[in-house]
């Protein structure tokens, strides 16, 4: 039985957006969500990687095939209807090595949208969301 699941074949997005905080991933995950041909999860940011394999959030994923197979899950819905499917999650941008390679045996012709920003302006942006809650200026 194990050996018959571990053959089947998982759909796995299409796609990864990534970034620093601050960089434009909201605007990509609102603009993608727009779009006739792709599909993407509800929430724009789905914390797989960093946090709910590691079973921070979630109750214990007792292997890597269920895990595989739970990440799968949030993209089912958009792979039956024949779409692009993918989901923009910025931290994944610093994950360790490790997670790096779990990704990339799962999904080795994933797509990766790095999204990157001027960083003096990515700094001044974050500043002013935190110390003084002024609106942004783009």
């Amino acid at each position: 039985m194990t050996s018959i699941l571990k053959s089947l074949k998982i759909p796995m997005p299409d796609f990864l957006g990534i970034g620093a905080a601050k960089t434009g991933t909201s605007w990509l995950w609102k603009n993608l969500k727009r779009h006739r041909d792709i599909w993407t999860p509800k929430s724009k940011e789905i914390h797989f990687f960093d946090r709910r394999i590691e079973n921070r959030l979630f109750p214990l994923i007792p292997n890597e095939l269920e895990a595989k197979i739970r990440y799968s899950s949030f993209f089912l819905r958009g792979k039956l209807m024949g779409k692009l499917t993918g989901e923009v999650t910025p931290a994944y941008a610093i994950l360790p090595e490790e997670k790096i390679k779990l990704i990339n045996s799962w999904m080795p012709d994933v797509k990766i949208i790095f999204i990157m920003r001027d960083p003096v302006l990515r700094a001044w942006s974050q500043a002013k969301k935190v110390f003084l809650n002024l609106p942004e200026s783009h």
